[in-house]
This record gives structure tokens, sequence and C-alpha cells, in this order.
């Protein structure tokens, strides 16, 4: 998503012309766009060993996994979505966490505070950010600041981070789901 997003955005052709020099549905301002492109960070890959192991470092016996190809389609068919053309700005902390739960969706320029997370957050760090000195991204514990979407904050809050909200563009959720006969067709044809 946020790769065919930075693709649509920046991308070009070998010989420099963008391939695509509208903006999304025409609706946001180069400004706006270049604002929200932090919080737009793409899927995340974990590594993790199939085997467990005691404490003696001794294998113990493979763990069973489920291999999921995409999300995408089941995302396009139950989640909710903004309506981009009907946006506005927040500032205010305050303000802010009046909105996260009152069918708004957006992105949030905010202080991070994950350092009473609980112990699954612990163990697999939620939300990513790209590290200042190595530009790598990172899964950090502690202190930050970043842009998260409105979806990363409830599930960041449920694990135990606080935050301090600073500017917010919001869009009020759409009543209807513009993918799901698309979705639909996606999953039925497989």
């Amino acid at each position: 998503g946020a790769t065919a997003l930075e693709w649509y955005i920046k991308g070009t052709t070998e010989t420099g012309e963008n391939f695509c020099d509208l903006k999304i549905y025409g609706t946001h301002t180069d400004d706006e766009l270049s604002w929200m492109m932090p919080a737009l960070k793409g899927g995340r890959t974990e590594v993790f060993s199939l085997k467990e192991w005691d404490g003696n470092n001794n294998k113990k016996e493979v763990v069973g996994y489920f291999d999921i190809n995409s999300a995408y389609p089941h995302c396009m068919r139950s989640m909710t979505f903004p309506n981009i053309s009907d946006r506005k700005w927040v500032e205010g902390h305050k303000k802010i966490l009046d909105h996260i739960n009152a069918g708004y969706e957006g992105i949030v320029e905010c202080d991070v505070d994950a350092t009473k997370v609980n112990e699954l957050a612990v163990k697999v760090p939620y939300l990513g950010c790209k590290d200042p000195d190595t530009e790598r991204f990172i899964f950090p514990l502690g202190k930050w600041k970043e842009k998260y979407t409105l979806f990363e904050i409830r599930v960041a809050m449920d694990l135990g981070y606080k935050f301090k909200f600073k500017t917010a563009i919001l869009y009020p959720r759409l009543e209807f789901n513009p993918f799901e006969k698309y979705a639909t067709f996606i999953v039925t044809g497989k």
C-alpha cells in the first residue's frame, strides 16, 4: 500500500516523466501529501524461528504457523475507509483524542511513550519508525516523535502505548465500503 502510494506520488519513468501527475483523487495539496508521507510505512515482515527451544537451547519441536499471501482482499472487504474529500486539520491533544473513537480515520503527528507497554508489545513492539541516525526502520521501546494512522494509534493504545497528540489530518469514515464488490470478486475468483 505505502509503496504503491510512494510510487504514485514520486515515481518516474526512465526518461524522468512522472508515472502519474494527478493528486490522489485531486483532493490534497502537495504540501498535505508531503506532510502525510512519513506515516505511510508499508508492511512489516518478522523473522521467527519455527522451532520451539527448551531452556538449554535444545530443539523441542516444530511450531505450526499460518502463511497469509495477502491481507489486502480481507481488508478491502471488511475495514472502514475514510472520506478523503471531506478532511479537516485538528490541533491539540484533547481535540484529537476526541476524534480517535468517534468515526474518523486519519494521520496524527505525536509524541510516543512506549516505556510501559504490555508484555506482548515488549516482546514484539507494535509501532515502527525510522532511526534518525541510520534511516533503518526499527521497532523501538522508549520515547520518540512520529506520525501514525488512527488505526495504528487505536491498536497501540490497547497495547499500553501513550501519546501526546500534536496535529492531525482527519477524515470522517465512509458509510459504505467502496471496495467490497471488487474484493469479493477477487476472493471468489481464486
